[in-house]
């Protein structure tokens, strides 16, 4: 098959994927449906430029013949480009498997030294942490410890040892956000979750993956601001 007839096929992927994205089934031009799609779907707004450049080029081919022949026959690199928007579009890689991983919770019970040295030993910043239900109950940052040290600790004191969980969690951050999705999510959406918090007044401090999204769930990976680097190299590979 002709490199003009797989990126005019895929260019008709594209452009059906962004009509249903912006629930816009009347006529509406190609640049449009990309600058309203590109305002919350973050694969668009990544390649918006190349959408754009290669609408200009889909123009040229549909339009622009000489004796019935296409006179923009698009290079394989220009049709390797448009494969993999259509194919991050359409089916972007899910979280699982790649952040499936043994999640490290602690109980409110427990103390705020066991939190500690659990961050210490698994260079975590985060730990979620469990009530007497073993139900999740809040999200345990250093930041938080390091506002109850300063708030309450005095030197030589000793309370480290002693001081439950859940007495540090009164200086949580009441800014600071812990949400749950499910193990379908893709990639996309997770930077788009990302993407909304980033200049909200509130700020994301870890996602949580379970089966279904459900806080009741068990714990199948978690996902925070150091590992998007992950997931943009993965959509940059895919």
């Amino acid at each position: 098959m002709k490199n003009s007839r797989l990126f005019l096929n895929s260019f008709s992927e594209i452009e059906n994927y962004l009509q249903r994205y912006t629930n816009t089934y009347k006529h509406e031009s190609f640049t449009n449906l990309v600058n309203k799609a590109s305002r919350t779907n973050s694969i668009v707004k990544q390649y918006k430029a190349d959408l754009l450049e290669l609408k200009d080029l889909r123009n040229a081919i549909v339009h622009e013949r000489y004796n019935g022949q296409v006179i923009a026959e698009p290079h394989d690199g220009t049709v390797e480009l448009i494969q993999k928007i259509e194919r991050l579009l359409k089916d972007p890689p899910k979280v699982l498997p790649t952040f499936r991983k043994k999640v490290i919770t602690l109980r409110n019970i427990d103390t705020v030294f066991d939190a500690v040295s659990l961050m210490t030993k698994r260079s975590v910043t985060q730990i979620p942490i469990l009530g007497e239900d073993n139900r999740y109950l809040d999200l345990l940052t250093s930041n938080t410890i390091v506002r109850w040290l300063g708030s309450s600790v005095k030197p030589d004191s000793g309370q480290i040892e002693n001081v439950t969980i859940a007495e540090v969690l009164r200086y949580r951050e009441s800014s600071n956000v812990c949400l749950f999705i499910p193990g379908r999510t893709n990639f996309a959406e997770v930077l788009d979750i990302f993407d909304k918090y980033k200049n909200a007044p509130k700020k994301l401090e870890a996602i949580i993956i379970t089966e279904n999204g459900r806080d009741d769930e068990e714990f199948l990976g978690i996902i925070t601001n150091w590992d998007l680097p992950v997931i943009y190299d993965a959509l940059d590979r895919y």
